[in-house]
C-alpha cells in the first residue's frame, strides 16, 4: 500500500497516461503526414520502437523527479508543497485530457476522409490488352468450369446419402483429370447441398463456375438408377440430360461415371474448345460391390473428420475384400496420418508411422505384387 500511495504521490500514474496518449497522438500524426512524403513504412516502425523503450523512462523519470516552480529537480532533494503537487496533477490532468481529444479528433478525420482515387498512367502496353467496348470477359466465368454438386439420395430409405455423394464425388474425380477443364473443388461444390434457395445461376455465381453438374442416385435391392444433368449456370438452361438403370455391380457402377464423364465431355465441345486430349479415363478400382460400398461408406466419414476409427474398421473389410483396392490402402494410410491429431486409435506414434508407410505402400503397389505374397503365403497357388 505504501508503494502504490508513493506512486500516486510522485504523480507516476498521471505522467504513464499522458505517455501513452501522447505517443498516440505520435503515431496518429506519423502514419497521416509520412506516406505524403513517400517516406517507407520502416520508419513508423522505428518510431513505435523509439515510443515503446521510452515508456519505461518516462515512468522512472518520473519517480525520480519532480517539477517545481524552480524546475526540475530530484525528488529526495526538494520538499514541494502539497498545494504545488495539486497544481502539478491538474497539469498533467489537463496536458492528457488535451492529448486525448487531439488523437481522437485524427482519428475521426482519418476515418471520415475519403481515400483518394488512385490513377495509373497507362502505358503502351496497358493500352494494347484492354479489351473492346463489347467485351466483358472480366466478369464472366471462364466457359471451360465446372462444379459437379452432391448428388440426392432418392433410395426408399434415405440411407444411401455416402454412397450418392460417392458417386458425385468420383465423377468430380474424373473431370478433374480432364485437360483444359477447371473444376471447383469437392469442399466447396458440396457445401451447396439442399441450396435450393439460391438456385443454379446463384451457387455457379458462388463458385465462380459457368456449368453446374447436379444429380440423383436411387439405390433398391439389385438395381441402381442415376440420373444426371447438366446445366448453363448463365442461362439456367439443361445442356444435357440422361437416366441410367443399371443392375447393382461394381462393374456397372464404374461403366456409368465414366459414360457420364464421356457425355459431359461431349456436351461442352459443343460450345467450348477442348483440347484432343481431353478425354474422361475411368478407371475400375475394383470389381468387389461390397468393398467400393464399404469404400464409399468410409471415405465419406473421413471427409468428414468424424468416426475415424469407424471409417478405417469398414477399410479393413474393404481390402480383406480386394487386397488390390489400392483406394482403400489410400484412406487408411491417410487417416493414420491424422491419428496424432485425433487420437480416434489407441496406438503409439511408431506405430501409425508404421501404418502409414505399410498402407501407402500398398496402395501404390501393383496387382501382381499381391499376387506373389499370395503366393508365398501358399495362397491360390497353381
Amino acid at each position: 500500500m505504501k508503494l502504490l500511495v508513493e506512486l500516486k504521490r510522485r504523480n507516476v500514474f498521471r505522467v504513464a497516461l499522458f505517455y501513452i496518449v501522447a505517443a498516440w497522438v505520435v503515431l496518429q500524426v506519423a502514419e497521416t503526414l509520412l506516406p505524403v512524403f513517400d517516406v517507407p513504412d520502416t520508419a513508423i516502425r522505428i518510431i513505435v520502437l523509439i515510443l515503446a523503450l521510452g515508456f519505461p523512462l518516462a515512468v522512472v523519470f518520473s519517480w525520480v523527479f519532480e517539477l517545481t516552480p524552480e524546475g526540475l529537480k530530484r525528488d529526495e532533494d526538494v520538499h514541494v508543497d502539497p498545494e504545488i503537487k495539486q497544481q502539478t496533477s491538474r497539469k498533467l490532468n489537463w496536458a492528457t485530457l488535451i492529448a486525448a481529444v487531439l488523437a481522437i479528433g485524427l482519428l475521426v478525420a482519418d476515418r471520415l476522409m475519403p481515400e483518394p482515387a488512385s490513377v495509373s498512367t497507362p502505358t503502351l502496353q496497358s493500352v494494347e490488352v484492354v479489351p473492346g467496348p463489347a467485351s466483358s470477359a472480366n466478369n464472366e466465368p471462364d466457359p471451360a468450369s465446372i462444379a459437379v454438386l452432391p448428388f440426392e439420395d432418392l433410395s426408399p430409405q434415405g440411407d444411401q446419402g455416402y454412397f450418392s455423394d460417392g458417386i458425385a464425388e468420383e465423377i468430380l474425380n474424373v473431370l478433374v483429370r480432364i485437360d483444359g477443364l477447371e473444376v471447383a473443388s469437392r469442399t466447396s461444390a458440396f457445401r451447396f447441398r439442399d441450396r435450393d434457395d439460391i438456385g443454379i445461376p446463384g451457387i455457379a455465381r458462388e463458385l465462380d463456375v459457368r456449368h453446374v453438374l447436379e444429380g440423383s442416385v436411387r439405390k433398391a435391392g439389385d438395381a441402381i438408377r442415376v440420373t444426371a444433368q447438366l446445366i448453363d449456370g448463365r442461362s439456367d438452361k439443361h445442356l444435357w440430360s440422361e437416366t441410367y438403370d443399371r443392375s447393382l455391380t461394381a462393374e456397372n457402377i464404374f461403366a456409368i461415371q465414366d459414360e457420364i464423364a464421356t457425355a459431359i465431355v461431349a456436351a461442352l465441345r459443343e460450345s467450348i474448345a477442348l483440347p484432343d486430349s481431353a478425354r474422361p479415363e475411368v478407371g475400375m478400382q475394383t470389381e468387389s460391390l461390397d468393398a467400393y460400398e464399404l469404400f464409399l461408406e468410409a471415405r465419406a466419414l473421413y471427409n468428414q473428420r468424424k468416426s475415424l476409427d469407424r471409417a478405417e474398421a469398414l477399410l479393413e473389410r474393404a481390402v480383406d475384400l480386394d487386397p488390390e483396392f489400392a483406394g482403400a490402402w489410400a484412406i487408411r494410410a491417410a487417416i493414420y496420418m491424422l491419428n496424432s491429431e485425433y487420437q480416434f486409435i489407441d496406438v503409439t506414434r511408431d506405430t501409425a508411422v508404421q501404418r502409414v508407410q505399410e498402407f501407402s505402400g500398398n496402395a501404390l503397389a501393383g496387382p501382381g505384387v499381391f499376387r506373389e505374397r499370395a503366393r508365398a503365403r501358399g495362397v491360390g497357388a497353381e
